[in-house]
């Protein structure tokens, strides 16, 4: 039987379960050091097989392939393919660029099978890409993919460009928009340059000489510049892989994150996480707050907040970091959110193809804490991404639909607009699994979890029915705060799926301490 003890917030709190005793002081130390460490080192996320792949490709290390290479065969599914299959889209690009890197270390006919396996896979693939939704790409994927599969045909490997050609059209379009660009350095198109740069310019390099904070751009930089003998800054390109290497924290050389540093993305959204949960102004925490964010303030332009300094604003951790300074009544001029406004809703960077259900949300968040009559007006706005069954589907940014219900939740705390509301937590509620978690897959996730345990904690007061899955949830996430994820809990979107470890962290500690406040 689980008891609870609860006093004031500054005497020890216990949760009694079945397994002993457990203090929350020890979770607030979690999430006291956690915020501490945001933004250090260029910040933490899981490693990446497409950037990997590249950089094995174009740029190996100095210590030797074998690891990465090592690394990279433990991660093919038992299907043939990579990547996770919950996003079956997601797949290609990963599973194929894996392919052409054994290719070209497979002199001795070793990774055949591994190589054969991930073509049959491919092959089972093609009829998807006759018909797809731009919703269910990965970030530059139809720029990427279609120079993959040339890379491939060149490489006389089995297998043809026919059927990616509707995603070729669209990498088409693309180019067109990128050849109109002045300035590529620091943008979007920088950081897919590897997929349709052909000069390595010393001007695409910023001042941690990556090239748009991609690896995978770096490396094809970095061959291609070897191969013009412009040798200059080769060597600090490769430094930089040798750091982002370092985010992932498994120590093997060439094995790396999709993109790097993710500073102020780390810091903005891990602390849009504790102002969504009450925890922003903790006095447990506010010292460590209190640094994070003058520091993160200080990085706010009049153009909005970037991932990191080296590249321009984004609409996505504009509004999570406004969120951030309002909740700690910092001043912030409404026209930063407008630098994102178009027409009714947002655009999270100039030139893309389709909007963000998440980036919407936190702006319209964002919006109420600057402007409380706008921000409720454009509330309504969000209601044109909920489904018919009330579910917000995933996001281009995110492949959960519980992440983007959830999201959308947190942003219509205060609107008026109830029947969507309780369209959405009935869903949540609906998608509740036997042991009390949440997951879009076969399992719970304690990230999923602690996202909708968010979102329902707003709401269950006035919803009754919500109580008991709510204490349900916080039953399960206790007993499983400490489990380790798994690659296929990998839900973020960039090049490939991705988990910033930090992040998900924050929302799962903030979700726990919440519950039990």
């Amino acid at each position: 039987m689980k008891q609870f003890y609860l006093p004031n917030t500054t005497e020890t709190q216990y949760v009694k379960t079945n397994g002993g005793s457990v203090s929350l002081s020890k979770f607030f130390g979690e999430l006291q050091n956690l915020v501490t460490l945001l933004g250090h080192e260029g910040g933490k996320l899981s490693p990446s097989i497409y950037d990997t792949a590249q950089v094995l490709r174009f740029a190996p290390p100095d210590e030797g392939v074998e690891p990465a290479l090592e690394w990279l065969l433990k991660h093919q599914e038992s299907d043939g393919g990579w990547g996770n299959p919950l996003a079956p889209f997601m797949r290609d690009v990963p599973t194929l660029v894996t392919i052409l890197a054994l290719h070209q270390y497979n002199s001795q006919g070793r990774f055949n099978d591994a190589i054969q396996c991930g073509l049959e896979f491919l092959k089972r693939q093609n009829e998807q890409w006759e018909d797809f939704s731009v919703e269910d790409l990965l970030v530059g994927v139809e720029l990427i993919l279609p120079k993959l599969v040339e890379e491939a045909v060149q490489n006389k490997l089995n297998i043809s460009i026919q059927p990616y050609l509707k995603l070729s059209q669209l990498g088409a379009e693309k180019r067109k928009l990128i050849q109109n660009l002045k300035v590529i350095r620091g943008t979007p198109a920088a950081f897919s340059w590897e997929s349709w740069g052909e000069v390595p310019h010393q001007t695409l390099l910023d001042p941690i000489y990556s090239v748009g904070n991609s690896p995978s751009a770096t490396a094809v930089w970095i061959s291609k510049a070897q191969t013009l003998g412009n040798h200059s800054h080769i060597s600090d390109s490769r430094n930089y892989l040798r750091l982002a290497s370092g985010a992932t924290g498994l120590e093997i050389p060439g094995v790396v994150p999709f993109a790097w540093p993710i500073d102020r993305f780390e810091q903005s959204f891990a602390q849009y996480a504790l102002a969504i949960g009450g925890l922003l102004t903790h006095p447990s925490l506010e010292a460590a707050v209190t640094k994070q964010v003058d520091n993160l303030f200080k990085a706010l332009t009049p153009y909005g907040m970037p991932f990191t300094d080296y590249f321009i604003p984004d609409l996505d951790d504009t509004a999570a970091s406004i969120v951030v300074f309002r909740t700690l009544a910092k001043e912030v001029r409404g026209e930063v959110l407008r630098v994102f406004k178009h027409h009714s809703g947002y655009f999270t960077y100039p030139g893309e193809f389709h909007a963000s259900t998440t980036a919407h949300a936190r702006a319209v968040h964002a919006l109420g804490l600057l402007e409380k009559e706008e921000g409720i007006q454009a509330q309504a706005v969000l209601l044109r991404f909920q489904n018919a069954n009330g579910i917000w589907p995933g996001d281009k940014w995110h492949k959960s639909w519980l992440y983007s219900t959830s999201h959308m939740l947190y942003a219509l705390h205060t609107s008026p607009h109830l029947t969507a509301v309780e369209r959405g937590l009935a869903k949540l509620v609906e998608a509740q699994k036997e042991d009390g978690g949440w997951g879009m897959g076969r399992y719970s996730t304690t990230a999923e979890t602690a996202y909708v345990m968010l979102a329902l904690h707003f709401y269950k007061k006035q919803n009754p029915f919500i109580e008991q899955g709510y204490q349900r949830a916080k039953k399960w996430l206790l007993h499983n705060i400490y489990r380790q994820p798994t690659p296929h809990e990998n839900l973020w979107i960039g090049k490939e799926l991705f988990k910033p470890y930090r992040i998900d962290r924050a929302f799962e500690l903030t979700a726990l301490l919440q519950a039990f406040l």
